[in-house]
């Protein structure tokens, strides 16, 4: 699991501003792309986890 803080560091470094959604619309867009249901999951208040195949 990652925290959104992470990602936004990693991607943009200290470029971004807290507020931004850019992030839910990129992970929007891949999710879409993905066609992988439950594979992005948002663990509410924290960030992201990425699912395993079959679980």
């Amino acid at each position: 699991m990652v925290t959104r803080e992470q990602i936004l560091d990693a991607l943009w470094g200290d470029a971004f501003l807290a507020s931004s959604r850019s992030l839910d619309v990129h992970l929007t867009g891949l999710r879409a792309k993905l066609q992988k249901p439950g594979f992005i999951i948002n663990v509410r208040g924290v960030g992201y986890r990425v699912e395993a195949a079959g679980t």
